[in-house]
């Protein structure tokens, strides 16, 4: 994020990545400064005939098009102006919102992604329980926004899922139905098999896909994309019981726990070790843009962790290149040892959430509320759905439309099948866990070429359990 991200912008999430925070430079902070661009500047409408709302957006993956939904937004209201921000990247969200905070430069809204980073932000945003707009929400995406009181705090801006996007004709070109992949051991068993016949340098396979040397696709290379999206189906081991009672919350069980279980490690551990024997060779250097930009969109590799916020950047490669790539791309449930002959599930939760900040004038609060309304609004829905390539968090409003992404109406029959897991627990505690903790350690791991229990338990799973407690000390 370039001045806040709150949901690391993923390999996922772009969704992460989907996540935080770039430190800003002081030139660029003094430029915002001076150009009044900052929420509490009190820029308003008798001073500048227009009221100025400042947004800071993390989802850089639709940066152009959300400012040009803005743009429409004030083509019908003249008298607003937005600006928007859009952050992504890397950084410490903790360390980058408080130092913002106590300066006094938060905006007027932003985005948040978790009940942790609510937790971060909570006494600089306002209550929106009575807002009419949450109302028509469906209460599934509103978890990590809502308190310990039991009112709402945010508004989801768009349902997110993840699973595995994988090149589904490289693999029919060595003969694997990819309709055997929808397990873990169906997965790893059509990887091995196209793995082969990479090392052996199938005469068919190269002669489609010059430039394919590796199987998955693995960016090692930043630690939240593993400590973030690659952990949630391992915690979620912990805090999501078969049997739970009906008031149990497992997202404040989670962030209220002092000590973590850690009964998915032995699971993780596999998970990853697999993982990464398909991967590329230079995957402890890789990065998300790399496995992106270099491996999935070049076509060197055949799958990679990814999710449908990926959609809207292959349509702009698509566009650019007109080599039919999202023809060739679909996406699989991210599968697990967990359970490795049943059907894996999707990792689904939402994208992002609107914040408002509290010290906002009535001027402002209603001009934004205002801005919401019309962002989803039925006049933006194709907007929504076809440029941004979001899936909608609103009651029933799935039913109305069709999608241009094959990865958002496949999420949209995981949903309604409930084929799904939770992802609400990514960044449950701060970025310090799934950031420098389980990423961090997880590269610690794999740097040692030591793929032993006792050393996956010295590196990953006894220091991860360790900074839980003492984060659970601080909060």
């Amino acid at each position: 994020m370039k001045i806040l991200k709150f949901k690391a912008n993923k390999f996922f999430k772009s969704k992460m990545l989907k996540i935080s925070l770039l430190i800003v430079s002081t030139i660029s902070i003094a430029s915002l400064v001076l150009t009044g661009c900052l929420g509490n500047n009190n820029n308003d409408s008798k001073n500048n005939k227009k009221t100025i709302l400042t947004f800071w957006s993390s989802k850089i993956e639709v940066k152009e098009q959300l400012e040009n939904l803005a743009k429409k937004f004030q083509e019908k209201n003249p008298d607003v102006q937005i600006n928007i921000i859009t952050h992504g990247g890397s950084g410490s969200y903790a360390e980058q919102f408080k130092a913002s905070a106590n300066a006094g430069n938060l905006p007027d809204f932003w985005n948040i992604a978790s009940f942790g980073e609510y937790q971060q932000s909570k006494d600089h945003i306002k209550c929106l329980d009575d807002m009419p707009l949450v109302k028509k929400m469906d209460e599934r995406w509103l978890g990590s926004v809502k308190g310990f009181d039991n009112k709402i705090y945010g508004v989801p801006e768009c349902i997110e899922g993840y699973g595995f996007i994988i090149n589904k004709l490289m693999f029919e070109t060595v003969g694997i139905d990819t309709s055997s992949m929808y397990s873990w051991d169906g997965m790893v068993a059509a990887f091995e098999k196209l793995k082969q016949a990479i090392s052996q340098k199938d005469a068919n396979l190269l002669a489609k896909f010059p430039n394919i040397s590796s199987v998955f696709l693995m960016p090692l290379g930043e630690a939240w994309v593993q400590g973030n999206h690659g952990f949630v189906p391992f915690i979620n081991e912990d805090f999501y019981p078969e049997n739970a009672p009906k008031d149990y919350n497992p997202i404040h069980e989670a962030f209220n726990a002092k000590e973590l279980p850690g009964k998915g490690f032995k699971h993780y551990k596999t998970f990853m070790d697999v993982l990464y024997s398909y991967s590329q060779n230079n995957a402890m250097s890789q990065k998300y843009d790399d496995v992106v930009d270099n491996g999935l969109f070049m076509k060197s590799g055949a799958a990679t962790q990814q999710g449908v916020w990926l959609a809207s950047k292959i349509k702009q490669h698509e566009e650019q290149n007109k080599d039919g790539l999202s023809k060739e791309l679909i996406m699989l449930p991210l599968n697990t040892p967990i359970a490795p002959q049943e059907k894996g599930k999707y990792v689904v939760s939402t994208g992002q959430y609107f914040v408002i900040n509290k010290n906002v004038s009535d001027d402002k609060y209603k001009k934004i509320e205002k801005f919401l309304e019309f962002f989803f609004s039925p006049e933006m829905q194709d907007y929504y759905t076809n440029e941004l390539c979001f899936i909608s968090p609103m009651k029933g409003a799935n039913q109305l439309f069709k999608d241009s992404s094959s990865f958002n109406e496949t999420l949209k029959k995981a949903i309604k099948e409930n084929n799904i897991i939770s992802g609400d627990l990514s960044l449950i505690k701060t970025e310090e866990f799934s950031r420098e903790g389980v990423g961090t350690f997880l590269q610690k791991y794999f740097a040692t070429k030591d793929f032993s229990e006792q050393s996956f338990f010295k590196t990953v799973e006894e220091p991860s359990k360790r900074l839980w407690k003492e984060i659970s000390k601080n909060q």
